[in-house]
């Protein structure tokens, strides 16, 4: 007979398999959507492929700072406090990992931004056509801000993860397919392809920051900046983020 503590164990492991299940078909099914809409007012062209050049830098920041590997890497960090009865070090942790690395991640948004004229004809070498360039640069800045919502999104998911709270997390994907389709149809009659980045970047703003700072809240979150470069948890974060 299962223990009651490992039956509810197993019973929240298998609700959140299928939470999650469901959250990367619905996301599937949200983004061949975002294509079709795309495909639908857009077609192919100048813009289109400015469109796709716009996310290049900012999908690089992602990779670096603003990808799920660093919230990931903090959930056991969070943990090991919430299961040594030290919950408030782990919040802690948590201000201290998200005003030194949210910090560095907006002076890197600002730098793309300035950054973005010399930059996007590197990302799409062999298009020099003076008004693709700027079309590119000016999504990209739309896009970039973005980057900053899914950082700490991804912090505000992970302390969600490590309190078993499923649901807002995984509608993160859902709400920002959501939004560029929404930007897409409702601003790219007046705006065309830029319509969908602004959708992107309300997308993000709302499903990865407003919603999951909404759970963060539920589940007891205390913030305050800390910019505490020697925390012994930041070094421990970036050691086990390296990898």
């Amino acid at each position: 007979m299962n223990h009651p503590k490992e039956a509810e164990t197993l019973n929240k492991i298998g609700m959140a398999t299928i939470i999650m299940m469901a959250s990367v078909f619905l996301s599937r099914i949200t983004g061949v959507a975002r294509e079709m809409v795309l495909a639908a007012l857009a077609g192919a062209g100048i813009e289109v492929d400015a469109y796709r050049v716009a996310f290049v830098l900012p999908e690089i920041l992602n990779h670096i700072l603003a990808s799920g590997f660093l919230s990931v890497t903090f959930i056991p960090i969070f943990s090991r406090h919430l299961e040594g009865d030290r919950e408030h070090e782990g919040w802690r942790t948590f201000s201290t990992i998200l005003t030194v690395f949210g910090s560095l991640l907006l002076v890197l948004v600002v730098a793309g931004m300035i950054l973005a004229p010399m930059a996007v004809p590197l990302l799409a070498a062999g298009r020099d056509d003076p008004q693709f360039i700027a079309l590119a640069v000016r999504m990209t800045r739309i896009t970039l801000p973005a980057q900053i919502f899914f950082f700490a999104g991804g912090m505000l998911m992970a302390v969600q993860y490590a309190k078993t709270r499923f649901l807002l997390p995984a509608l993160a994907p859902l709400v920002y397919n959501l939004g560029i389709i929404a930007g897409g149809w409702l601003l790219g009659p007046r705006w065309g392809v830029e319509g969908f980045c602004w959708g992107a970047l309300a997308g993000a703003a709302i499903g990865s920051f407003a919603i999951q700072l909404v759970g963060a809240m539920r589940v007891g979150m205390r913030f305050c900046p800390l910019f505490d470069v020697r925390h012994p948890d930041l070094r421990r974060y970036i050691f086990l983020t390296l990898p």
